[in-house]
């Protein structure tokens, strides 16, 4: 034990010991302090000692306490307001206090309970009483901290999960935004239908031929670095991954967070992946002596977004009318060649005009019962100057 610097006693916990708690006794009188002490300090429990409220309340600011042991009657603040006090408080609004009064009246033990007080006991203090109120508040205020922590670990664990989930998809930049409402996060997961969604493929074009003659590491390494730098150029206009087949690559954007300007992301990341594109097709001329390009396509539409596939294994995906015509759009880019449906164009006017947007002859698309019109840009020597001229005088938006 050592003296605190009123000079009252205060029994510290012994390291390793099976101390029950610390439970701060409040009293004016000293007699009545020492009396709670040697009965609580005799059933295990270390004790704080206070002689009024107003060092009771800085006493429990400072310390972690388990239970308070609260005189009503006392010179300055009462028990009453002192209680109301630590109420009010958000940091020990849990803290269990017992009321202790020479009263044994209703109008007191109500004024307690208005005061917000979790038990009471009469002067003069039975030991078996005391402790009987002061085990019981302690085991129910660390079995509610044990919740508390069990559910705080368990939302913890639940943020990181959805962490883990988004970040494989998702912009760095849009997680944290994505996760400041959990609720909305899990809700982000479920399947949904989304009324305007901008889907682009990238493809690689020659892949089939090039695998016919090179061994598998090769095949791989192509991949894992056409992959990478698409990811990467697909995160810095916070596009959507939402698939890799192959050798094709499935983004969105306008999902899973607004974005206003989503068909302009989407060209603009394509021309970007272009230009990033090109010294890799060289680098793997020289290394393995194969000829391959990249082509996309862009398509605006509705589309279903979320968590598809069997109970044993679910993929964050987007499926729909939006993404089949992209895919054949795709499917029908050749080397060096961004495709856009009407749609996608029709959004963005003013960049694909900086581009140099070229309306092709209708064709035919598997699904489509008629032809349908659509747009190229070429890849040239000009592209990447004119989108930095374009977006210098454009910021990209985001919706929260």
């Amino acid at each position: 034990m050592s003296a605190d610097s009123a000079g009252r006693v205060v029994s510290e916990p012994i390291p390793g010991s099976t101390q029950r708690g610390v439970v701060l006794v409040v009293d004016d009188d000293a007699d009545q302090q020492d009396l709670l002490r040697v009965f609580l300090e005799g059933a295990g429990y270390a004790v704080c000692l206070a002689g009024n409220a107003e060092e009771a309340l800085a006493l429990i600011a400072a310390n972690p306490m388990d239970v308070v042991v609260l005189d009503v009657v006392m010179p300055g603040i009462d028990g009453f307001a002192a209680c109301r006090r630590v109420r009010a408080n958000p940091l020990t609004l849990d803290l269990p206090v017992v009321l202790v009064t020479a009263l044994n009246s209703r109008e007191e033990r109500v004024l307690g309970i208005q005061a917000g007080a979790d038990d009471f006991l009469s002067k003069p203090v039975n030991r078996e009483e005391l402790l009987a109120r002061v085990n019981s508040l302690v085991r129910l205020n660390r079995a509610r901290k044990a919740l508390e922590k069990e559910r705080l670990e368990a939302e913890a664990a639940k943020v990181e999960r959805m962490r883990a989930t988004f970040e494989r998809y998702v912009a760095p930049s849009l997680v944290e935004r994505i996760l400041h409402n959990p609720d909305a996060s899990s809700a982000l997961m479920e399947a949904r239908r989304v009324e305007d969604v901008v889907a682009m493929f990238a493809d690689l074009r020659g892949f089939t031929r090039m695998c016919s003659t090179l061994n598998v590491e090769a095949s791989v390494n192509i991949l894992n670095s056409f992959f990478t730098a698409l990811v990467d150029i697909t995160r810095s206009y916070e596009g959507t991954t939402f698939g890799m087949a192959g050798d094709s690559l499935l983004v969105g954007f306008n999902v899973p967070v607004a974005q206003p300007d989503a068909p302009s992301r989407a060209v603009s990341s394509a021309v970007d992946m272009m230009t990033r594109f090109r010294p890799l097709a060289r680098q793997w001329q020289d290394d393995y002596g194969v000829d391959v390009g990249v082509g996309f396509g862009i398509n605006r539409g509705s589309a279903i977004v979320g968590n598809v596939g069997a109970p044993s294994h679910m993929a964050y995906t987007l499926i729909g009318d939006a993404v089949n015509v992209a895919a054949r759009l795709s499917q029908l880019a050749g080397a060096g060649e961004i495709l856009m449906s009407v749609a996608a164009v029709g959004a963005m006017s003013a960049l694909t005009q900086t581009l140099g947007v070229e309306k092709m002859p209708l064709t035919s698309l598997k699904g489509k019962d008629t032809p349908v019109p659509y747009f190229r840009i070429m890849d040239n020597p000009g592209l990447e100057s004119a989108l930095a001229k374009w977006k210098a005088s454009h910021v990209m938006q985001v919706s929260s």
